[in-house]
């Protein structure tokens, strides 16, 4: 597999926290009041987004709920970002592998991987 087809920082380990939805928003609402493209990849979730702000969110395929927590996994760094921009975020495991090694895993217990669904971040 070429670690170069999926970008930098593939030796980032892996993180998984807790999330209440109003958190979840927040951050999202955060990373939205830029300028350009969103920058965050989702899985599980979709949402519209314009600048300022973070709209139609689904988690499952249905409306975020703003009292509710949510698990969310990502790497170092993204989740040292979310952490920052929503406070109360709990870190619930970091894995022991890096990201080239969890995606190396995921293709070969899968054994053919489809691309992700299209318009889960949809910019308005």
């Amino acid at each position: 597999m070429g670690f170069n087809l999926i970008g930098g920082f593939t030796r980032q380990q892996i993180i998984v926290g807790r999330m209440i939805g109003s958190s979840l928003k927040s951050a999202l609402q955060s990373r939205a009041s830029g300028t350009g493209a969103f920058g965050y990849a989702v899985s599980g979730m979709s949402f519209d987004y314009t600048h300022p702000g973070a709209t139609n969110i689904k988690v499952g395929g249905q409306p975020l709920n703003l009292g509710v927590y949510y698990t969310v996994a990502s790497q170092a760094y993204v989740m040292q970002t979310l952490m920052n921009t929503a406070p109360g975020t709990v870190i619930t495991a970091e894995m022991t592998g890096a990201t080239r090694e969890a995606i190396f895993d995921y293709v070969q217990t899968q054994g053919t991987v489809y691309p992700p669904a299209v318009g889960r971040v949809r910019r308005m």
